[in-house]
C-alpha cells in the first residue's frame, strides 16, 4: 500500500524556483547525539537507483518546460500522475507508478467495478488531457459499461452524469461520436432517478446532507444539459425548509457533522450545505433570490458563510484535502462576495497545488461519503482490526486517485456545466511536458538512503520519549532485562553516543532489573542474557575497532585482540558477562536452547517449562549472544557452536513444492566433496519454530518452515561458521554443509517471503510483544547482512523492507502494527519491541562476523 506521495511536493517547486541540482538530496543535518551514517562497504549494503536522471537529463527537462506557465505545469503534473503512463516513469522513476491503478486505457472505467477510475476519467477529460487513443478508448469503455444509478442514490448518479458532462464539454473532433453516446447515457440515467424530492423529517445527518447536495448537483446537470423533459417537483420546498432551519439555528446543526472528533467535519458539512444552496440558485424551477424563498435564502447563505469562514480559520482544518473539489460549487453569483475568500484561497494555492498537497494525510471523507472508492477484493479482516490498522487514509492508490481527481475537478469547475474545455496542448506537447516532469520528479526525490536516515533519526526521537524517570522504558517487555537491553541496543545502533544522558540512565537501571520468568510473559535467562550481551558488544564496539578484532584471521591473532577488549571492560560488566556466558554454555550437548537455558534431551517437550523444550528462536539469540561475548573477549568452548550447526542441519526442512537448486561452493575441501565444478544441489527450505522431534524423517513431516525461523537458522549457521573458523575448529565437511544449507535457506526466503500480508487471508498470529512482522523483518535483516547478500532468489530484501518502513512511519517517528496484530496491553502502552526491531532493520544492525564476505559465490 502507498500511504503518501512524498515525491510530489518538489516537482513544481523545482521548476518554478529553478533549482539546479540533478543528484539526490543530501541527508538532513544529523542531531548532535547521532553519528553520521557510514557509507556501505560491502555488496550487501549497496542501494542502486538506476532511475535517477543525470545532470544533462535535468537540464533538458527544464528546457522543455521553460515556456509554460505555473498553472500549466501544475495542471500537466496532475494529469500525468492520474494517467499513470508507463513511458513517464519507465526510465525516470519506476517506483513512483501507482501500483494498483492501471494505466489510462488499460482497463475500462466501469462504475460497477472501479468508480475511482470513472472519477479519474472525468478529471482527465475536464482537466484537458489531450485526445489520445488511450483517453478515447477508456471513454468508450465507460460509455458502454452498465448503468449504475437507480432510485434515490443521487451520489451514484452524480458520478455517471459527471463523466457524461465532461465528455460533452470537450471540443476535440475525436469526441463528436462519443458525445452522442454520452447524451444518450445521461438521459437514460436521469430516467432512473426519482426526482420527487422529499423534505427530511428531522435535521439531516451527514449522509442525508451529502445526498441532498448530490441531488442538487444532479438537478444542475440535468437542467443545464436538458437531460430531463419535465421539471422536478418538491425541490423548492426542500430548499425552503433547509434555509428555515439554518436561519433558526444561526449555525449548522451538530447532527450534520460526520464525526465530532474530526476537526474538519463541520467545515466539510458547511461545504455540502453551501454547495446545495449554490445549486438551488442555478435550479431552473427555483428562484431562490426572489419570491417567498428570498426572506430565508439570503440569511441562510450568510449564516453558512460565517460558519465556513470560522471553520476554515482553525489551524487543524485542511480544506485542500477534503474540500477543494467543493469550492467550485460556490459560484460567483451566489451572493456576490460570500464565497470569494474560499475561491481566493484555492487560487493562491494553484501554482503548486497539484504538486505540493499530500492528498491522503487527512482522510478521504469526500470520496468515501460519495461511495466513489471501492476495495477490490474487499477486506476480510475483522472489523475492529480493519478500523484500527487499516484506516481510510492508508488504503492505497485508488483512494489517492479519487482525492486527486476531486481536487482537479474543483480547480477546473468540473462539478457542473461550464464553458467547453480545450485540451492542454497537443498530444506531442503533453508527451514532452509529462516526460520532463517525470525527470524532475525523479531528480528531486530523496534517495532511499536519505529517507532511511531521516526515518532512523525520527525513530530515535520517539524511542527516547518512552524512557521513564528511573531510566527504564515503557512497555511490558521493557521492564525485563532483555527488553530493556533491546531498547539500549537499538539506540546505540542508531548512532546515539554511549555518553548520551538517555544511555547513561538506562545503564544505571540495569542492576535493578529481574532476569527470571515474569508471570504470563515468555522471557527468561536466554533471551535476557543474549540481548544484554548484544548490547554490551555494541557498547564496547569502539574498543573492538581499536583492537582490530575483525581484522584477525587466526586463533592467536583473534584471541590476542579480544583479550585487549576484555581488559577494557568495566569490572562489573566483566562479572555480569561471565555469568551470562556460563548460563548459555552450561552443557555442550547440541540440543539447542529453551527459555531457561540448554535443553536436556533431543525429543518432544510437553511445554515451554519442560527441560527438554527448545526452539529455534531462543537458540538463535543464544548463538548471537555467544558471538557478542566472543568479540568482548569472554572464554567458552566453541564446540557448543559446532553442535548447534549440526543440529540445524539435521532439522532443515526442504520445501517439496520447490525444485532443487545448484550451489557453487568455494574452498579447497569443497572441490574434493562436490567434483571439479565445485557445485552441489539442495532443495530450498528452512526451519520451523520447535523442530519438535529428534528423528529427521519425522521432523520433515512436522510443521513447515516459516520466515522468522528460517532467517534465524541462516544467521546462526553463519555465526557458527565464523566462530569455528576463527578458532581453527571448522571441519571441512561441516563447513560445506553449512554453506549449502545457507544457500538453500536464502533461496527459500527470497521466493516465499513478502513484507506485506495479502489482504483477505487469515493470519495466525501469537498476540505477544515482539512477535510478528517486525520480528520477521529483523530476523531477515540479520540473515541478509551476515550472509552478505543483496538479493535472495532475485529479491532485493533490504530495499523492499526499508521502503515499506519509510512509507509507513508515522509523523511522531513510530510505526503502526503492519500485520494487524492486536496488542495485549492498553493503548497507552506502546509496543516498543516492534519499534526497536524496525530501527535495527533499517540500520542493518547485527553482531559482526569476519570483515570478509562469508558467502563468496555472489548473489
Amino acid at each position: 500500500m502507498k500511504l503518501y506521495r512524498s515525491w510530489l511536493p518538489g516537482v513544481i517547486t523545482l521548476v518554478l524556483i529553478g533549482l539546479c541540482s540533478s543528484g539526490p538530496l543530501t541527508n538532513a543535518q544529523p542531531k548532535k547525539d547521532a553519528k553520521p551514517a557510514e557509507p556501505p562497504v560491502v555488496d550487501a549494503w549497496r542501494i542502486e537507483e538506476p532511475w535517477r536522471p543525470s545532470f544533462a537529463d535535468v537540464l533538458n527537462a527544464k528546457a522543455a518546460l521553460a515556456g509554460q506557465t505555473p498553472d500549466q505545469l501544475a495542471l500537466a503534473n496532475a494529469l500525468r500522475v492520474l494517467a499513470n503512463r508507463a513511458e513517464d516513469s519507465a526510465k525516470a522513476a519506476p517506483q513512483h507508478r501507482l501500483a494498483t491503478i492501471p494505466e489510462l486505457g488499460a482497463k475500462g472505467a466501469d462504475l460497477t467495478l472501479a468508480p475511482e477510475l470513472a472519477l479519474r476519467l472525468a478529471a482527465l477529460l475536464r482537466g484537458g488531457f489531450p485526445a489520445t487513443g488511450t483517453l478515447t478508448a477508456e471513454t468508450l469503455l465507460f460509455l458502454n459499461s452498465p448503468a449504475w444509478a437507480s432510485g434515490s442514490r443521487y451520489s451514484l448518479a452524480l458520478l455517471d452524469l459527471l463523466v457524461c458532462d465532461a465528455v460533452c464539454a470537450r471540443q476535440d473532433s475525436e469526441f463528436v461520436t462519443l458525445q452522442a453516446k454520452a447524451m444518450a447515457r445521461a438521459k437514460d440515467t436521469c430516467t432512473r432517478l426519482n426526482w420527487t424530492s422529499k423534505e427530511p423529517a428531522a435535521a439531516p445527518n451527514a449522509a442525508e446532507l451529502c445526498e441532498l447536495a448530490c441531488e442538487a448537483l444532479c438537478r444542475r446537470f440535468a437542467s443545464g444539459r436538458d437531460w430531463v423533459s419535465q421539471p422536478a417537483a418538491g425541490w423548492e420546498q426542500v430548499v425552503d425548509s433547509l434555509c428555515a432551519r439554518v436561519r433558526a439555528r444561526q449555525a449548522l446543526w451538530p447532527e450534520a457533522a460526520p464525526d465530532p472528533a474530526d476537526a474538519g467535519a463541520c467545515a466539510r458539512a458547511m461545504l455540502w450545505l453551501g454547495a446545495l444552496l449554490s445549486m438551488a440558485m442555478q435550479e431552473g424551477t427555483t428562484d431562490a433570490a426572489k419570491g417567498k424563498l428570498a426572506r430565508r435564502y439570503a440569511p441562510a447563505v450568510k449564516s453558512v458563510q460565517r460558519e465556513a469562514e470560522s471553520a476554515f480559520k482553525k489551524p487543524d482544518v485542511r480544506i485542500d484535502q477534503d474540500g477543494a473539489a467543493l469550492l467550485a460549487l460556490f459560484t460567483s453569483d451566489m451572493e456576490p462576495d460570500s464565497c470569494k475568500p474560499l475561491q481566493d484561497h484555492l487560487a493562491r494555492r494553484l501554482p503548486g497545488y497539484f504538486a505540493a498537497v499530500d492528498f491522503t494525510s487527512s482522510g478521504l471523507n469526500l470520496a468515501s461519503a460519495l461511495g466513489w472508492v471501492t476495495e477490490n477484493p474487499p477486506l476480510a479482516l475483522p472489523e475492529e482490526i480493519a478500523k484500527t490498522y487499516l484506516p481510510a487514509a492508508e488504503l492505497g492508490d485508488r483512494h489517492y486517485v479519487a482525492q486527486l481527481s476531486l481536487s482537479l475537478l474543483g480547480h477546473c469547475g468540473g462539478l457542473g456545466p461550464c464553458a467547453p474545455r480545450t485540451p492542454l496542448g497537443t498530444p506531442a506537447d503533453f508527451n514532452n511536458w509529462s516526460r520532463a516532469l517525470a525527470v524532475l520528479d525523479a531528480a528531486n526525490t530523496k534517495s532511499l538512503q536519505d529517507q532511511i536516515g531521516v526515518a532512523i533519526e525520527r525513530a530515535v526521537g520517539w524511542l527516547k520519549k518512552q524512557q521513564c524517570a528511573d531510566g527504564t522504558f515503557q512497555g511490558g517487555y521493557s521492564a525485563r532485562l532483555g527488553g530493556h537491553c533491546l531498547n539500549v541496543l537499538a539506540l546505540l545502533d542508531a548512532g546515539v553516543p554511549k555518553d548520551d544522558a538517555c544511555i547513561r540512565k538506562a545503564l544505571a537501571a540495569l542492576p535493578a532489573l529481574e532476569t527470571g520468568l515474569p508471570p504470563g510473559q515468555l522471557d527468561g535467562p536466554v533471551y535476557g542474557y543474549a540481548v544484554a550481551l548484544l548490547m554490551f558488544q555494541k557498547l564496547y564496539e569502539d574498543d573492538q575497532v581499536a583492537a582490530q578484532v575483525l581484522e584477525a584471521t587466526g586463533p592467536d591473532a583473534y584471541n590476542k585482540a579480544t583479550a585487549k577488549v576484555w581488559r577494557r571492560l568495566k569490572p562489573e560488566h566483566r562479572k555480569l558477562i561471565s555469568k551470562m556466558v556460563a548460563t548459555l554454555t552450561a552443557d555442550s550437548h547440541g540440543y539447542g536452547w529453551s527459555y531457561f537455558g540448554l535443553a536436556t534431551k533431543d525429543g518432544t517437550a510437553a511445554g515451554f517449562g519442560d527441560n527438554s523444550w527448545r526452539d529455534n528462536s531462543n537458540s538463535q539469540y543464544a548463538v548471537m549472544g555467544l558471538k557478542a561475548a566472543s568479540l568482548l573477549g569472554a572464554e567458552f568452548d566453541r564446540e557448543i557452536l559446532a553442535a548447534e550447526a549440526r543440529r540445524l542441519i539435521r532439522y532443515y526442512k526442504p520445501d517439496a513444492s520447490m525444485p532443487a537448486i545448484r550451489v557453487k561452493l568455494e574452498g579447497a575441501e569443497d572441490k574434493k566433496r562436490t567434483g571439479a565444478d565445485r557445485t552441489d544441489s539442495i532443495v530450498p527450505g528452512g526451519w520451523d519454530y520447535l523442530s519438535a522431534t529428534g528423528e529427521a524423517a519425522a521432523a520433515s513431516a512436522a510443521a513447515s518452515a516459516n520466515t522468522g525461523m528460517t532467517a534465524a537458522g541462516v544467521s546462526s549457521l553463519v555465526i557458527c561458521r565464523d566462530e569455528l573458523q576463527l578458532h581453527g575448529k571448522l571441519d571441512p565437511a561441516l563447513k560445506s554443509n553449512i554453506d549449502l544449507h545457507i544457500h538453500g535457506s536464502l533461496h527459500w526466503l527470497g521466493a516465499r517471503f513478502g513484507y506485506r500480508y495479502i489482504r483477505g487471508t487469515q493470519m495466525a498470529r501469537v498476540y505477544a510483544e515482539g512477535w510478528g512482522k517486525y520480528y520477521d523483518m529483523y530476523s531477515l535483516e540479520r540473515a541478509g547482512v551476515l550472509s552478505n547478500v543483496r538479493h535472495m532468489a532475485g529479491v532485493e530484501w533490504y530495499v523492499e523492507g526499508a521502503r515499506l518502513l519509510v512509507q509507513t512511519q508515522q509523523a511522531d517517528g513510530g510505526w503502526p502494527d503492519i500485520v494487524g496484530k492486536l496488542q495485549t496491553e492498553s493503548a497507552s502502552t506502546p509496543d516498543i519491541v516492534d519499534q526497536c526491531f524496525a530501527i535495527l532493520f533499517l540500520k542493518r544492525a547485527v553482531v559482526p562476523v569476519t570483515s570478509k564476505p562469508v558467502i563468496t559465490q555472489g548473489d
